[in-house]
């Protein structure tokens, strides 16, 4: 079984506040294939399901490196830590899916995942082969990701969570509310009541592990989300304003301002002159 300290992943959260976060706000599921030298610190707000092949190098999830020097698969759980590390001038190559906690419905698990020594052209190789090749075939696509995801958790190893402290298992549960329901309107007071405690111990305790308040952190969440939706939608400012959480199109414009310092439509127009 895998471990990983949790309190050395907060001091890597604390010391990397421009973490690259990655969303789907549009729940879909992303299938894709790609080849990669390295890729920097992550997190993201849904599942990834990974099948590597081998390279020179390794993959860390929550700080434990995994070797990938044989075939093998990992499930990344919404809020993981991870990067891909190559050396040599290798490049890693892997097929990758991407979904949300509705899919697996009563198998969603909190871990993360490895499976070492998947076999080669074996029944999970073939799965994820399977899943690239309907990469559009939605409803056969969901039966082959929980198949796969199956076998994975089955047979594979946790990547579990232990010495955290009262505050940082209450500010772990407030990061995985808020990344599932950043978009509702959502308040300190009620996220402190749904953990079980104080709205000032929740608040104190917050800022303490993530190095941001719970309102800073929904906010960025929130501006992430904005900017993917100017970038790929002609939805207007109010009907982004809603739909990511924010009260009014007012408090959303100098929300974004202040993140991004510059305003929600100059931002959609540069990202269009691109």
């Amino acid at each position: 079984m895998h471990y990983f300290n949790l309190n050395l992943a907060f001091e890597v959260l604390m010391e990397n506040l421009d973490l690259e976060r990655l969303y789907n706000p549009d729940g879909r599921i992303i299938v894709e294939s790609k080849e990669v030298f390295s890729y920097r610190l992550h997190t993201h707000s849904y599942y990834e399901m990974i099948l590597y092949e081998p390279f020179d190098g390794f993959v860390a999830v929550n700080g434990e490196k995994i070797k990938i020097d044989r075939l093998t698969a990992v499930i990344i759980s919404p809020l993981s830590f991870h990067e891909t590390e190559t050396v040599s001038r290798s490049s890693a190559r892997f097929i990758k899916v991407g979904f949300t906690r509705e899919l697996l419905d009563d198998m969603a698990f909190e871990f993360s995942l490895v499976f070492e020594g998947v076999e080669k052209n074996g029944f999970l190789h073939r799965l994820f082969i399977e899943i690239l090749k309907n990469a559009h075939n939605e409803g056969y696509l969901r039966h082959l990701i929980k198949c796969a995801a199956f076998i994975i958790q089955n047979e594979g190893e946790k990547i579990m969570l232990f010495e955290t402290t009262k505050g940082q298992s209450a500010a772990l549960k407030a990061l995985k509310i808020i990344n599932e329901r950043f978009k509702d309107k959502i308040y300190v007071e009620k996220l402190a009541e749904m953990i079980n405690v104080s709205p000032d111990y929740f608040t104190k305790m917050f800022k303490e592990s993530i190095g941001k308040t719970p309102i800073d952190y929904i906010n960025g969440m929130r501006v992430n989300s904005a900017m993917s939706l100017l970038c790929t939608t002609e939805m207007s400012m109010t009907e982004i304003a809603e739909a990511i959480g924010f009260c009014n199109p007012n408090y959303f414009h100098k929300i974004f301002k202040q993140y991004m310092l510059t305003s929600p439509l100059a931002y959609r127009k540069q990202y269009l002159t691109k």
